[in-house]
């Protein structure tokens, strides 16, 4: 198992499109799956959270996009963006 500094990698990729490490995992059929998450920030301060999971010899990988428009409980101390 590989340990990863994400605030060391987060500093390391400065940019609009943030590119997180590939999860691997095993399912119970013995196949390798497959999780790729990317963060791409907007100019007008929005982001997409863009996740594309399957199986590692699978010719395309399922895709889901979410949009974050703003943070939830601003203001608060559990605040998050």
């Amino acid at each position: 198992m590989t340990v990863i500094d994400l605030a060391a990698e987060r500093k390391k990729r400065a940019g609009s499109l943030v590119e997180w490490p590939v999860l691997y995992g095993k399912s119970s059929t013995g196949k390798i799956k497959v999780w790729k998450i990317k963060v791409k920030k907007q100019k007008n301060g929005t982001a997409e959270i863009i996740t594309e999971h399957g199986y590692e010899d699978s010719d395309e990988l399922q895709q889901a996009v979410v949009r974050v428009i703003f943070g939830k409980n601003v203001g608060r101390s559990n605040e998050t963006t």
